[in-house]
């Protein structure tokens, strides 16, 4: 039994919640996944809680790494914007900290259905203002979507420090989600259409002209990107669009696409140890490291 179907074994044996609230189940279920797939491995970290800009958020330090002096990465979790936060995201937080020797901030941003759109990337956006410097911004699935919306609108602010590099894993990209790999991948691999139909439609509310595909924004200024895509993941077109659509407006994007892999996979990293190098290449890319243009090999990075 490879990775996938243990993973996907495991998930199904878990217990239903007990719990009639949808959100709160959500939110009880991404804790226990959490507690079952989400680990730091070898990564040996501090972490506290702190406040910046009136908003939660969660250091991770790694110990002997020198990053403390060095532009931080701000990292925005998934879960479906309803479900996550930085505790359950926790050991892909650390993990980067370890790798890339840098201080990773978490961002605790506000969930909805509580706080819909556009709270979230107000409070990204309210942190990265506040901080002297970022060397980048990372986010996972629904948190990439929010990261994203918050680079777009520092890009549009003349004058605002600008963000050095972006990095966007397994992206949630489009609220029409009606791209071929969700009828590829939708149903039977994790995360499901009427799942993430169901998150869409708590984090942009009864109103969603607010939300956007991401493309559909102003592009321009945007910071270099990488992007990490799974290629049995139902959010893979979406990504590759984007990816399109940000070198045609002159961004600078390499791409990630991790073979066999299923949404989650770096996000449950205990779950999938066999895409762990995965955070050795975000490490490199943002350090500068990694070379445009390769040839893509078994997992690379493509021009």
């Amino acid at each position: 039994m490879d990775d996938n179907a243990r993973f996907l074994d495991a998930v199904s044996r878990l217990p239903a919640p007990a719990m009639d609230d949808r959100v709160a189940a959500a939110r009880e279920r991404r804790v226990l996944l959490a507690e079952l797939f989400d680990s730091p491995g070898d990564a040996v970290v501090e972490q506290r809680e702190e406040v910046i800009a009136g908003v939660s958020v969660r250091i991770f330090e790694a110990a002997g790494a020198d990053g403390r002096d060095a532009a931080p990465l701000v990292y925005v979790h998934g879960g479906g914007w309803v479900a996550g936060d930085p505790r359950t995201h926790a050991g892909i937080c650390a993990r980067l900290a370890r790798q890339a020797g840098r201080t990773v901030v978490s961002v605790d941003y506000r969930r909805p259905p509580e706080h819909r759109h556009p709270a979230a990337v107000h409070d990204v956006i309210a942190v990265l203002d506040a901080l002297p410097a970022v060397a980048a911004l990372a986010g996972d699935s629904s948190g990439a979507h929010v990261a994203f919306e918050a680079a777009v609108h520092r890009a549009a602010r003349p004058g605002v420090r600008p963000i050095d590099r972006l990095v966007l894993i397994q992206p949630a990209c489009d609220p029409a989600m009606d791209r071929p790999s969700w009828a590829a991948f939708g149903s039977g691999r994790f995360l499901t259409a009427a799942a993430m139909r169901w998150y869409w439609d708590e984090y942009a509310g009864p109103e969603s002209a607010g939300v956007l595909p991401l493309w559909e924004h102003d592009l321009a200024g945007l910071p270099p990107a990488l992007i990490i895509l799974g290629a049995l993941d139902p959010l893979l077109d979406e990504g590759a669009e984007l990816a399109r659509r940000l070198r045609d407006a002159g961004v600078a994007v390499d791409v990630v696409v991790q073979p066999d892999a299923l949404h989650g996979s770096l996000t449950m990293p205990a779950a999938f140890p066999a895409h762990a190098g995965a955070f050795t290449t975000i490490a490199a890319w943002i350090a500068g490291g990694a070379q445009r243009g390769s040839t893509p090999q078994k997992e690379g990075i493509t021009a």
